[in-house]
């Protein structure tokens, strides 16, 4: 019996209906009505993820932070809720050939053809990456933001938790937006201040990246409220495994030191991987997974017609999902560029940045481009310092400009 569907066309097909893919769908449609743009995804749902760090401290609901993406596929795209099995890109040439088109094969057995092929699917947890993390997280003592359906039990276990020790590991490997693994050590700190348990629990933060953001003055402004908290920090070590039985983390240092750091709660920013259709169509960059594009335009480095954002790309700067305000007009304006002959001009400057709020009142908003420097989005005052404004527009404001704004390529 053959199970394999009639080929379909279209001009783009996005891979992903994530912030990415729906944004960017969004803005093609607005810039080019005429586009016939199809969206590969089998999600139901559609996550507003920064929200689940504040589920994650029980100051929002995961039914806010969730909405059916049914309701947010742009009008006029075609929606194809399956799940891609594999890419097959047009042979590579030293031209643009309008002829050749790329290959989506889904697990329904359909083939989809398109000339241009945006892979924005994300990135997912790699449960193997660290021994013992599943099982740690499958009971009541470990929990992750990055996972739905776990932020509501990482509140419990935090609130819950009378004395001993919190632990918070946050890795290099892929993670997107890894700073906000320090979201729930300061809001649930702020909490046990509040129910004056905070001198009876001892915090540690394994940090495998060196700092925190890409800018020093945010990274300045939240290692001092880490002293004042009288927080154990310990940054460029590596996360090895963890025992869920013992409940303990073990590190390495750069020496190969390996240390043993017992955890009464344990919150994980876990190492993250491309998924495995991208790297069987050649066009991830060797040693990181993620989809080797020209970090500034955003197009394939090799394949032409092969385009990504968001965390899937490998664009040289820290993952965020503020920097696709950023990315979506330079890829959509490129990609109409390239449909219509013309240089591919718009350029991704790197930007990304990290909300961190230190309490239940003030965040800090650090902002920075691909060289490390400040990149304001209010020119005449720094967000990298602690405000109660920044706070409620993370938690207030900027959901509702994601819903509707944001997700209509605006």
């Amino acid at each position: 019996m053959n199970l394999t569907r009639p080929e379909t066309t279209h001009d783009v097909v996005i891979i992903g209906a994530g912030n990415a893919g729906i944004a960017l769908a969004a803005r093609l449609r607005r810039d080019d009505p005429d586009l016939d743009i199809a969206i590969v995804s089998p999600e139901g749902l559609h996550t507003y993820r920064p929200l689940l760090s504040y589920v994650g401290a029980g100051l929002a609901t995961l039914r806010r932070a969730q909405r059916p993406q049914s309701k947010q596929i742009p009008a006029g795209c075609t929606w194809y809720r399956e799940s891609v099995v594999e890419l097959t890109p047009a042979p590579v040439s030293g031209e643009v050939d309008a002829t050749s088109a790329h290959q989506v094969h889904t697990n329904a057995g359909r083939r989809i053809s398109a000339t241009d092929v945006v892979v924005c699917p994300g990135t997912h947890i790699d449960w193997d990456a660290t021994p013992g993390l599943r099982q740690a997280c499958a009971s009541p003592h470990a929990s992750t933001n990055y996972e739905p359906t776990m932020a509501s039990a990482t509140w419990d276990m935090l609130k819950n938790l009378r004395q001993g020790n919190a632990v918070f590991t946050i890795s290099s490997r892929n993670a997107p937006c890894p700073s906000v693994g320090l979201k729930p050590l300061f809001l649930a700190a702020d909490h046990w201040r509040r129910e004056g348990r905070l001198e009876n629990i001892t915090m540690t933060v394994l940090n495998e990246n060196s700092d925190f953001t890409g800018l020093p003055r945010a990274n300045n402004e939240i290692d001092s409220r880490l002293r004042r908290l009288g927080v154990h920090v310990r940054s460029g070590i590596t996360v090895e495994s963890i025992d869920a039985d013992s409940r303990h983390v073990t590190t390495r240092d750069i020496d190969g030191n390996a240390t043993h750091w017992p955890y009464d709660a344990l919150h994980v920013v876990p190492a993250h991987r491309g998924h495995d259709w991208v790297a069987d169509a050649g066009i991830a960059r060797p040693g990181t997974g993620q989809i080797d594009v020209d970090e500034r335009t955003l197009h394939h480095r090799r394949n032409d017609g092969i385009w990504s954002l968001g965390d899937a790309a490998q664009l040289g700067t820290a993952s965020s999902g503020g920097g696709l305000r950023r990315q979506v007009p330079v890829l959509s304006d490129n990609l109409i560029a390239r449909r219509n002959g013309k240089p591919l001009a718009a350029r991704y400057d790197g930007y990304s940045v990290a909300p961190i709020p230190i309490d239940r009142r003030h965040l800090i908003l650090a902002e920075w481009d691909r060289q490390g420097h400040e990149e304001k989005t209010l020119s005449f005052i720094s967000l990298a310092r602690p405000r109660m404004a920044t706070f409620a527009f993370d938690l207030f404001a900027q959901p509702l400009i994601y819903w509707h704004r944001l997700l209509k390529g605006k």
